[in-house]
């Protein structure tokens, strides 16, 4: 009877207790706000505590409270309605507290110590019901806490925190939410007309802070750092080439990022084709990394921090992206952003690309930004508020059906930028220890993590199909020069090493590391260079030359003015001459002239114009104007013999024709003076054939005759 009229009272006095606490929790200033009462200092919390333990908790009280006399001062520690959202953390962060439920009072020598300005506090927890000296949690989950100091029954100091309960025998284990840690250095850098990077303090500092960072963090980190920023401070003074080792041994447990050597936009290298381009400097960035991190590069997560469109993620994707990580700023600027997605942020995106295809997609969380990108005075209770954050996001995926593990969140700072490192070590540490969250990396969260459905279909969105900037002019400006720096370069020597500085430098035009008026440098310098080379060839000038003969060679002289040797195509070309040979490849000595024997066949008499051409080996750029050459042919080769065959033959002709002529007109006289009329004798003999005999006609009395008329 004695026990349950003491659990009554407990009951009414905590009744009454928790009507005069409402009205003072229910108006307490958000955290920025310093005023009446002073904000207490989190110096350490138990924030998981099992369901039979208890919670320590020490603060720091502010030196304008006397802690000397400890009389009429007391702590009250209290514990209010469980967190079910993350909008309900974040009210409670704004200092709007809910529903009180339970609350311990405590004061004397083992709380209050003078002189030290501390407060130690131990509560036990208890699960089955409300009892004296405890606080009273039935179900496992995140709780806000407050620490109250009260001065003769007034508010003094106060802090809110929040508490983890952790499931007890009864209760299920909690399944993990995935967690997921992204950062990138984001500071420019200039390059000078060899490519050599201009360090900065502001770069350097940077990825120094990125070396503190990611060496505080206790959970996974997938970091993109600039391969050419680290490529230069590894080749740089003593303290540079540490910083990079010291870079190189805190990412040995953690991922880096493949990133282009140069910084290079996507989209814009996507929209004038030149993925080729992009896949060099993206293999270029991956051996830098390796090199002076000893650490290789992973292509499948692309973080990205400028508008992205659909040809540059189609390109990556290519290039075997399967996540993009985007900021928020990105995603709110995409044509249609899905409208789910502030309640399923702990899931992904499909985006629409060509065809039928399709890339993953993660906005990294928007409360977080601010959390990681500001310094904190109290890095430990901001911490408390991130971690209760990520578990009131796993309560919400609970109670609408879901299942944890397949959800996940992506922590970043600003624009991806590097956080705090007091945060993000306070943070991570946590992150780690508490059971319900999984730390991972961005690549296994890809994997892990379901995508938002709508009506059971992947929800997808489209990115913008025009980039915010343009590098068409530059490529123009580059394809012009390719096909210079390839005619050249096939005049010089296969491992003359200023073919693969001209390529390079090239190669470098539509980085953002180059501004215009350097571009226009580059490209004046390439030019310049180029025709420096080709007017070193010096052709002959005009002649002319004589052929007697069905065949001849004409000798032409070269002149290179270079100290090197030079590979030129000699044509020569003519309607009236045949150059069985083709084309000459010719290496011209430096500084000399080198003869050239063109071999030629006539085809014609006379005298005729034929045009000498000197080209590059490739055919594809002439050293010079034409040269015109004049030919005299004087006599083809076996001319004479052919015009005293044909007279031979008419002679001849005119011989046999004459003989058999002579033949008919005597055995025409024959038979005639054998004939009656004539008296000529019966005996003498006809014609063997026995035919008759076609006498010679006449025309005109004259006997006709096939010589030509005198």
């Amino acid at each position: 009877m004695t026990r349950v009229l003491t659990r009554a009272i407990r009951w009414c006095g905590g009744a009454v207790i928790a009507l005069l606490a409402l009205a003072p929790l229910t108006t307490l200033p958000a955290r920025t706000v310093h005023a009446a009462p002073l904000p207490l200092t989190l110096v350490s919390q138990t924030f998981n505590v099992a369901a039979t333990g208890s919670i320590g908790v020490s603060v720091a009280v502010p030196d304008s409270i006397d802690l000397s006399q400890p009389a009429g001062l007391t702590v009250v520690v209290a514990v209010f309605t469980q967190m079910g959202s993350r909008e309900q953390v974040a009210d409670v962060v704004r200092g709007r507290l809910p529903e009180l439920t339970d609350q311990v009072t405590m004061s004397g020598p083992t709380v209050i110590r003078p002189g030290s300005q501390r407060l130690d506090l131990v509560v036990p927890l208890v699960t089955d019901h409300p009892t004296v000296g405890s606080l009273f949690f039935q179900h496992s989950g995140v709780y806000p806490l407050r620490v109250t100091l009260l001065r003769d029954g007034a508010d003094v100091a106060t802090l809110v925190s929040f508490v983890h309960r952790l499931p007890d025998t009864n209760e299920n284990v909690e399944d993990p939410l995935q967690v997921g840690l992204a950062m990138a250095t984001s500071s420019t850098f200039t390059v000078d007309d060899t490519l050599s990077v201009q360090l900065n303090g502001t770069s350097t500092t940077e990825l120094g802070h990125l070396v503190e960072a990611v060496g505080s963090s206790a959970i996974p980190v997938s970091a993109r750092v600039s391969p050419a920023l680290v490529s230069a401070l590894a080749s740089g003074n003593n303290d540079q080439r540490a910083l990079v080792a010291r870079l190189a041994n805190v990412l040995q447990q953690h991922t880096v990022l493949s990133a282009p050597g140069l910084p290079l936009d996507p989209s814009a290298l996507a929209a004038v084709d030149q993925a080729s381009l992009y896949t060099r400097w993206l293999r270029t960035g991956e051996d830098q990394l390796s090199s002076a991190l000893n650490s290789p590069a992973q292509r499948s997560v692309s973080l990205v921090d400028t508008s992205l469109t659909v040809q540059g993620a189609s390109m990556l994707r290519d290039l075997g992206t399967r996540l993009l990580v985007v900021t928020p700023v990105v995603y709110d600027n995409l044509p249609e952003p899905h409208p789910d997605l502030d309640r399923g942020t702990t899931q992904l995106l499909s985006v629409r690309l060509s065809g039928d295809s399709t890339v993953n997609l993660a906005v990294t969380d928007r409360r977080f930004q601010q959390l990681l990108g500001e310094p904190s005075a109290n890095p430990l209770l901001t911490a408390i508020d991130g971690v209760a954050d990520l578990l009131a996001a796993r309560q919400q995926v609970v109670d609408d059906g879901g299942t944890p593990h397949r959800h996940g969140v992506v922590l970043a700072g600003p624009d991806l930028s590097v956080p705090n490192t007091a945060v993000l070590a306070a943070l991570s540490g946590l992150i780690a220890a508490t059971p319900g969250l999984h730390p991972t990396t961005l690549d296994d969260l890809a994997v892990r993590v379901d995508p938002l459905t709508d009506n059971g279909v992947d929800a997808a969105v489209d990115l913008p199909t025009t980039p915010t900037s343009s590098v068409a002019s530059r490529v123009s400006t580059m394809n012009v020069l390719r096909l210079g720096i390839a005619a050249t370069s096939s005049m010089l020597d296969h491992d003359d090493p200023r073919t693969a500085q001209w390529r390079r430098l090239l190669d470098a035009l539509p980085s953002s590391a180059i501004d215009d008026v350097q571009v226009a440098r580059l490209s004046n310098g390439i030019s310049t260079a180029l025709a420096s080379i080709q007017q070193h060839v010096e052709p002959p000038q005009g002649f002319s030359f004589n052929l007697t003969g069905k065949k001849g060679t004409v000798p032409v002289s070269i002149r290179n003015t270079a100290d090197v040797p030079l590979t030129v195509r000699v044509r020569m070309s003519s309607s009236k001459l045949r150059f069985p040979d083709g084309d000459r490849l010719v290496l011209l000595a430096p500084n000399t002239y080198t003869e050239v024997r063109i071999n030629l066949e006539i085809r014609s008499n006379g005298r005729f114009p034929v045009s000498l051409e000197v080209f590059t080996p490739s055919g594809a750029t002439r050293l010079g104007p034409v040269v015109p050459l004049t030919a005299n042919v004087g006599g083809l080769s076996g001319l004479g013999n052919l015009v005293t065959g044909a007279g031979a033959l008419v002679v001849l002709t005119w011989w046999g024709r004459h003989v058999r002529r002579s033949r008919r007109k005597r055995s025409a006289e024959r038979a005639t003076h054998g004939h009656p009329s004539t008296g000529f004798d019966d005996s003498d003999p006809t014609p063997v054939s026995g035919l008759p005999i076609d006498l010679p006609r006449t025309v005109d009395g004259h006997e006709a005759t096939t010589l030509p008329d005198s």
